[in-house]
């Protein structure tokens, strides 16, 4: 009986650590920066928000060109919002984009590299050929300035590419994510419309209840 008792409270033990570790590791996943995150805004505003997104994504592309803009002058440039722009590649043209803005170092060419493949998405995203999609986001990266020595590199870099796969698979297995663009709010799923005033109109929810 006693060795029955052992065997259950060490099970239980053993199920409570597991529980806590992934607790652990989600709480991460929605409130700090991974090493392939793009962070815009300062690091210790008192709202967060992580963005799942793909750049070959039409609905992605809308919101960093209508609301993002608005979002960052209001809230993200005032120290009050950081954004975490998490990659969730759903096509060949996404990832390997995704791969080259994770060459880049200087934090405003990156900014800078996004928004040009958002607002060019069309030119370059739904491309079958990976020459094609590749000569394309290569003009993109010249334009920006971004080393082509580098660019060719990272293009090909399995590391990372295995990499931004790895975080991609492990953002649906433990928040759920399956679409773009996904937002977490201070670790709150956002459900609504990706519209400005909707979008802002819920952080700055957030932002009243950690600020009172």
């Amino acid at each position: 009986m006693k060795k029955i008792l052992y065997l259950f409270s060490m099970s239980f033990l053993l199920l409570f650590n597991y529980n806590n570790a992934v607790a652990a590791e989600k709480s991460k996943l929605l409130t700090e920066a991974q090493p392939l995150d793009t962070v815009y805004g300062k690091e210790d505003a008192p709202v967060t928000i992580i963005e799942y997104a793909s750049l070959s994504c039409s609905h992605c592309a809308n919101f960093h060109k209508n609301v993002f803009p608005k979002l960052d002058e209001k809230l993200i440039k005032t120290g009050k919002v950081k954004l975490i722009y998490r990659h969730y590649p759903l096509n060949p043209p996404a990832l390997r984009a995704a791969q080259i803005v994770e060459c880049i170092s200087d934090i405003e060419k990156k900014h800078n590299f996004i928004k040009a493949l958002f607002r060019s998405q069309s030119d370059w995203a739904y491309k079958s050929s990976e020459k094609d999609f590749m000569d394309k986001i290569k003009v993109i990266a010249e334009i920006g300035g971004i080393d082509i020595s580098s660019f060719n590199k990272c293009a090909s870099d399995k590391d990372l590419e295995d990499k931004i796969l790895a975080g991609q698979l492990k953002s649906g297995q433990e928040l759920g994510v399956k679409s773009t663009p996904t937002l977490f709010i201070n670790g709150e799923l956002f459900i609504g419309a990706k519209d400005a005033d909707t979008v802002i109109g819920k952080v700055e929810e957030a932002l009243n209840k950690v600020t009172k």
